[in-house]
Parts: structure tokens; C-alpha cells; sequence
């Protein structure tokens, strides 16, 4: 019990000192310039590389905090622990000019176990969304009694995210239900400058700047349930759903606006701001614990939810994902046997518009767990291609190719040693 109490503790540290490694990334992208930046789903190395499938996964093997109706899914002697982090390569064209980046940070971090036969606890960290962007762009705009357009320069620049920490419980009802929740802690800072600088025609150079600024410390609620049906031995289908309340996203905000002779500065505790009503519904079929197949189907209903106090600025974000995974033989005697292979796809619309009009992501994902030869412990890696676009000439594209490496350390820890 001691050695038990001693690892959740050291667990639970290197979650809080990893809490601002995860919220600083050094990402480059223009789309996260809106709403509440780029969005993250929560998933895990083998969710990832399925394409996002989760709600209808329960695995011994593996730590799945999008649907909380799942940690009890380990044995009672088994402790799992996960790590993950990630590269991210971009490539943006916009009217035929290319740039590339390049981005990286740790993912997550999390724990499970089962603390009875039919009660399962996780906690963990994970980012919500995170923003990064840096760049500028020339223009003009047409003066009344001016002969000539005004040419002037405007940049934007943004930085920060929204990390949260969950704790998370799973209640098995009858023989083939099983119950959960997740209770969120949002934390986070977001941060957007954006200054315009022109020469008017007496040679004097102006400058107006906009910056808001947002601090979140919120808390939220996930439900989660599944329902397992074996069909004799060989075949396993479960259904899965979850569903989380809209709900004011509480902190500070202050809009700043500084012009020629102007200074606007307005402060929120809690009213401008709403997370929004979220659900989702999948589904899995099992074959003798060698193949999984199913799909998922999310609405995030942000188009309801207000932003900046309004509640028309948003769009609904709907995210479809399908994945499959395959091991030959997890008992085998060759290595390559007991390695996971997974492949997926998936489709989401952005939740923001740029230009009046949402963008489209749509991706493809692929991955290989390498278990360790001399214990239950795997290292995963995925990689994920995926193109980002409007449906205009006009406006930004994004290409990125995302790679993912995590540590499932797999360990029977609530086992007695004995002597004979």
C-alpha cells in the first residue's frame, strides 16, 4: 500500500509541473487566431491514430478520458499511467506565397486504476486549445475627400491556451453498463495584439491597437456511459455516448483599445463567455481481442453558446471519425505479433469563420504500438496528415503532418509479494 500511495503521489506531481510546460507552446498558425483558438479533442496515442475514436473504446490496456464511463476498465491489480507529446509540421499557402512551420509540446499526462470491483479512477492533464500566431499583412481602404486609397500595415499576434485537469470516476451497473464523469478544472490565459500603423498625408505616422486579453478558471462536467453486449466468445459490440451541459466560462476578460486619442478598457466576470452544450455517440465491435472497427459522431453546439456577448458569432462544430485497430496475436511468441496497428479518418468543420465562411479539417491517421518485451508497458507512436481551407481562393490553407510519441506505463502494483 505504501509503494501504491507513493507512485499516485509522484504521479500527481509530475502532472502539476507539467501543468505550464503543456499550456506554453510554440505553435504558428493563423486559424488559431479566432474564438477560443484551436481546439484540442482530449485523445490519447491509440485514439489519435484511430482518428479520433473514442466513445465506444473500452480497453484494459489504455487510458480514455473523452468518454469517463471507462476506467473500469482495468483489472484490480493493474495501475496505468500515460505521457504523450507531440511535433507538429505546417506548411500555409495564401494567393501563392508558401511558409513552413514547425511546433512541439507535451500532450498530456494521466493515471487510472481501480480502486473496487465495480468503482475506476483517473485523473490527468489535458490541453482544450491552445493559440499561437505571428504575422501581418499589407492593405488599403478608401477615405472620403481623399483622392488616393490610405495604404497602411496591420500585424496580429497571439499567445496562450486553455489546459484542463479532470478527475474522473466510472460506476459499473448490472453486468454490461457501465457510468461516469469527469469534473474539469479550466485554467488558461489568451492573449490577441493586433496593431494597424499608416502615413497620412502630412507625413505623420498613426498607430491604433487592439488588445484583449482573458483569464479562465472555470469548472466543468462530462458524462459518459457504455454498453457492452458480447455475442458468444469470439465478438464484443459497445455503444457509447457522453454529453456536457453549456455553461459560463468564468474569468476575467478586458478588451484595450488605443488609438490617436481613444482608450476603451472593459472588464467581465463570467457574463461574456459560455462554453458550449456538447454531445456524442459511437459505437465498436471487438473480434477475439484481435481486430476493433467502429466510429464516432460529436456536436458542439457553439453557435448557441455566447462569445464576446453575443451568441451568433460562433459556428456549430461537428466532427466525424471512423478508425480501425489490429493485432495478430497478443499471446504470440514473435514480437511483431503482439505489435498494434491502427489506421482512421476524420472530418470537422471549424466552430469560427474567417471571412464569413467555416473551414474545413479533414485528416488521416496512422500508428504502431511496440509493447516492451519483459513487461505490459508500450510505447505508441502516430502520425496524423491533415489539410486545413476554406472554400475560397482568398484565404489561408493549411497542409500539417503531426507526430505523436507516448509512454503507457502498464504495471501490476496492488499484487502482495510472497516468500516460500
Amino acid at each position: 500500500m505504501k509503494r501504491i500511495f507513493t507512485n499516485i503521489v509522484l504521479s500527481t506531481l509530475l502532472m502539476l509541473a507539467t501543468s505550464q510546460v503543456i499550456g506554453q507552446n510554440i505553435t504558428n498558425s493563423p486559424f488559431t487566431r479566432y474564438g477560443y483558438g484551436q481546439l484540442e479533442d482530449g485523445c490519447f496515442a491509440r485514439t489519435q491514430s484511430m482518428g479520433g475514436l473514442s466513445y465506444g473504446l473500452y480497453s484494459p490496456n489504455h487510458i480514455n478520458p473523452i468518454n469517463p464511463a471507462t476506467y473500469t476498465s482495468t483489472d484490480s491489480t493493474t495501475f496505468l499511467f500515460e505521457m504523450g507529446v507531440s511535433g507538429l509540421l505546417s506548411s500555409f499557402d495564401s494567393k501563392g506565397t508558401t511558409e513552413n512551420t514547425f511546433s512541439g509540446k507535451l500532450d498530456y499526462v494521466a493515471l487510472q486504476f481501480l480502486a473496487t470491483k465495480w468503482l475506476g479512477l483517473s485523473a490527468g492533464l489535458l490541453p482544450y486549445s491552445y493559440v499561437g500566431y505571428n504575422y501581418g499583412v499589407n492593405d488599403s481602404i478608401s477615405l472620403a475627400g481623399e483622392e488616393n486609397p490610405q495604404q497602411y500595415y496591420q500585424t496580429f499576434q497571439g499567445m496562450g491556451g486553455i489546459n484542463q485537469v479532470y478527475l474522473g470516476l466510472t460506476f459499473n451497473i448490472l453486468d454490461y453498463i457501465t457510468l461516469g464523469a469527469n469534473g474539469y478544472y479550466m485554467f488558461g490565459n489568451l492573449n490577441h495584439y493586433r496593431t494597424m500603423m499608416y502615413t497620412s498625408s502630412d507625413a505623420l505616422t498613426y498607430a491604433a491597437i487592439v488588445k484583449e486579453q482573458e483569464h479562465i478558471n472555470n469548472f466543468n462536467v462530462r458524462f459518459g456511459v457504455q454498453y457492452h453486449q458480447p455475442i458468444g466468445k469470439d465478438h464484443l459490440i459497445t455503444l457509447g455516448a457522453i454529453y456536457e451541459f453549456r455553461s459560463k466560462l468564468k474569468g476575467d476578460y478586458t478588451l484595450t483599445k488605443i488609438a490617436v486619442d481613444t482608450l476603451e478598457l472593459k472588464d467581465d466576470n463570467g457574463s461574456l463567455f459560455e462554453m458550449p452544450q456538447m454531445w456524442g455517440v459511437g459505437f465498436s465491435y471487438n473480434y477475439q481481442k484481435r481486430l476493433t472497427v467502429g466510429a464516432d459522431f460529436t456536436m458542439q453546439e457553439f453557435g448557441n453558446a455566447m462569445f464576446a456577448g453575443k451568441r451568433d458569432s460562433l459556428e456549430n462544430r461537428m466532427r466525424v471519425a471512423a478508425g480501425i485497430e489490429y493485432i495478430h496475436n497478443p499471446l504470440g511468441r514473435r514480437y511483431i505479433d503482439r505489435m498494434w496497428w491502427r489506421i482512421g479518418a476524420n472530418y470537422r468543420n471549424s466552430y469560427t469563420r474567417i471571412q464569413g465562411k467555416t473551414s474545413n479539417d479533414f485528416s488521416v491517421t496512422f500508428g504502431i504500438g511496440f509493447p516492451l518485451r519483459t513487461s505490459k508497458t508500450v510505447l505508441h507512436f502516430n502520425m496524423e496528415y491533415g489539410k486545413i481551407g476554406v472554400n475560397n481562393a482568398q484565404t489561408i490553407k493549411e497542409q500539417y503532418i503531426k507526430f505523436g510519441l507516448c509512454f503507457s506505463l502498464n504495471e501490476t502494483w496492488f499484487v502482495k509479494n510472497k516468500i516460500r
